[in-house]
């Protein structure tokens, strides 16, 4: 069972979220039975540890994805893209 769960979607405080806010909206998840959330970029610090500590699995895709990012490219990704794919 799991979710995905997006950063910022509280308007009060966009990607600043404060640590109670990162655990109010994880305790859903847990509260939920989550054991599984999804995320399309890098995670602050404190979302990682409360899921680490909380038995949630965080698949955390690289920052390369649609259209625009793979057109005219040939079989093998550009090196810049196999870059960023490798520091993520």
């Amino acid at each position: 069972m799991g979710v995905e769960r997006m950063a910022g979607s509280n308007p009060e405080f966009g990607m600043a979220e404060p640590g109670q806010w990162i655990t109010h909206d994880h305790d859903d998840l847990k509260h939920l039975n989550c054991v599984f959330t999804r995320v399309h970029w890098p995670q602050d610090k404190r979302v990682l540890d409360y899921c680490d500590q909380h038995g949630i699995l965080m698949q955390s895709e690289i920052p390369a994805w649609g259209y625009d990012t793979f057109a005219e490219m040939g079989a093998e990704p550009d090196s810049d893209i196999m870059q960023n794919a490798l520091e993520q």
